[in-house]
């Protein structure tokens, strides 16, 4: 069970990507941002090179679409991928292949795409799309994973939830990124932390 939200705030510039799973180590497999040139996540089965690959093909001019074409081109797996890509305009690229696991889809808007997968209802990511749309307030809303799709996922249990913000270039709060981090391990034990990157 993983969802997250890929976002960039036009107002800022600032890049976001916020994700709740199952599983450890999402926060080195999922999240993926740079200043001035777009945020990734990628997940179900994912493929961890896709970050920093969708990364360097937007700084070099390739808009998120064209990023996501290129990999999706070479990767035989594709199909069990679930991947969504920001640009620094606001072009938005998802991917949920035929082959991840049930129930998977996504829904992109303005700026921002929503996924999830393993879900116990189809009506999680347009929830989270729902949610996301429309206020402007990016940062705060990345939280909307475990707000909004929790209730509509099985219950297998919160592992861990990152939320990776990426400032702009020109931006002196966020010019190194933060991770916020939530984990349940055991119970009702909640464990939180902040790391500047």
């Amino acid at each position: 069970m993983t969802y997250s939200i890929v976002a960039r705030d036009p107002a800022t510039g600032r890049f976001g990507v916020a994700v709740q799973s199952h599983w450890f180590a999402v926060g080195r497999i999922v999240p993926w941002a740079e200043a001035g040139v777009g945020a990734v996540a990628t997940q179900s089965f994912a493929e961890a090179s896709y970050g920093p690959l969708a990364l360097d093909l937007m700084r070099r001019g390739k808009t998120a679409r064209e990023a996501m074409d290129a990999l999706l081109l070479v990767d035989d797996e594709r199909e069990a991928r679930q991947v969504a890509i920001v640009g620094a305009a606001g072009d938005v690229a998802t991917h949920t292949g035929e082959d991840c696991l049930s129930l998977a889809g996504h829904r992109a808007g303005d700026g921002y795409s929503v996924q999830a997968n393993m879900m116990a209802s189809p009506e999680v990511w347009p929830a989270m799309a729902r949610g996301f749309d429309g206020d402007g307030q990016v940062f705060l809303d990345l939280g909307l994973p475990r707000e909004i799709g929790q209730p509509l996922r099985p219950e297998r249990g919160l592992k861990l939830a990152i939320l990776f913000v990426q400032g702009s270039r020109n931006d002196a709060l966020f010019s190194h990124g933060f991770f916020s981090v939530l984990g349940r391990w055991a119970g009702d034990s909640v464990r939180r932390g902040r790391v500047v990157v």
